[in-house]
């Protein structure tokens, strides 16, 4: 099972590091607000819909919830990286 969930905490910090870098960026350009609702947006309004039609839904368990969380920092990171250009 560990095995398993370990895939997705890779993905996880891949685009979580990135979201970082991106949202300093942009707090360093005074830039905040945008990238506040754009991570409300990825969190709740992607994460949580695909982990729980995952999880549930296709009956995936632990495994499905766990694919939720990397499509929110890839996500939040590409939203980010259109605002720094």
């Amino acid at each position: 099972m560990v095995a398993l969930l370990s895939w997705s905490v890779v993905l996880y910090q891949f685009g979580d590091g990135l979201q970082i870098l991106f949202v300093n960026a942009l707090r360093g350009i005074a830039d905040v607000k945008y990238m506040a609702y754009c991570a409300f947006a990825c969190h709740f309004g992607l994460a949580l819909p695909i982990g729980y039609v995952c999880g549930f839904i296709f009956d995936w368990g632990a495994i499905g919830i766990w694919c939720g969380f990397p499509i929110k920092p890839d996500n939040v990171r590409r939203i980010a990286l259109e605002a720094v250009r």
